[in-house]
């Protein structure tokens, strides 16, 4: 995700991983566009509060 300037935290001993959303996307949004794109199921972050490490 690095390469494609995604932000991101997590996932080094970790089973999670948080996304900043692309393109100003909200969660959900972002949530189906990696669905579509990548079939990748993720879980929309929206509702757990902001993530101050990213």
């Amino acid at each position: 995700m690095s390469e494609l300037g995604t932000r991101f935290t997590g996932g080094v001993n970790s089973l999670y991983i948080w996304f900043e959303c692309s393109f100003g996307m909200k969660s959900c949004t972002f949530f189906d566009f990696i669905l579509e794109k990548a079939g990748v199921v993720d879980t929309p972050g929206g509702d757990f509060g902001k993530n101050d490490n990213l």
